[in-house]
C-alpha cells in the first residue's frame, strides 16, 4: 500500500469515528427526548474537545511523517478500541436500545480496523 493510500485510509477511518459519535448523540437524544428539550451545558466543551481531537487525527496522516503518525494513530486508536469495547460490554447489559448497541459494535470494529491499518503502514517511504 502506498503512503498516500495509507494516509487516506487512516483519515477516513478517523472520520468514521466522528460519524459514530454523531450517531450516538442522535440516538441518545431521540431515545431520551432530549432532542426536544434542553441539553446539558456541560456537554459543550467535552464535545468540542472530542471533535477537535478527531479533526486533528484526520489531518495528521497528511501533516506529519508516517513514522510519527503511525504511533500516534496506534496509541489513540488503541484508546478508542478500549473505550468502545467497554461501551459494548456495558450496553449489552440490556439498558440500551438495539440501535445503540449496534452503533457501538460497528464503532468498535472501525476503531480496531484503524489500529490494524496504522500498524500495517509500509516501513519504506
Amino acid at each position: 500500500m502506498s503512503h498516500l493510500a495509507w494516509r487516506t485510509q487512516i483519515a477516513m477511518l478517523w472520520l468514521l469515528q466522528v460519524i459514530n459519535l454523531l450517531a450516538i448523540i442522535f440516538i441518545t437524544y431521540f431515545e431520551t427526548g432530549l432532542i426536544a428539550g434542553e441539553t446539558p451545558e456541560s456537554s459543550g466543551p467535552l464535545l468540542a474537545g472530542y471533535f477537535f481531537l478527531f479533526a486533528l487525527l484526520i489531518w495528521l496522516p497528511f501533516g506529519v511523517r508516517p513514522a510519527i503518525g503511525r504511533w500516534v494513530h496506534v496509541v489513540f486508536g488503541g484508546l478508542i478500541v478500549l473505550l468502545k469495547a467497554s461501551y459494548v460490554v456495558q450496553s449489552l447489559g440490556g439498558a440500551n436500545s438495539g440501535a445503540f448497541v449496534f452503533n457501538e459494535i460497528w464503532g468498535l470494529a472501525a476503531a480496531a480496523w484503524l489500529v490494524w491499518v496504522a500498524w500495517s503502514l509500509p516501513k519504506a517511504a
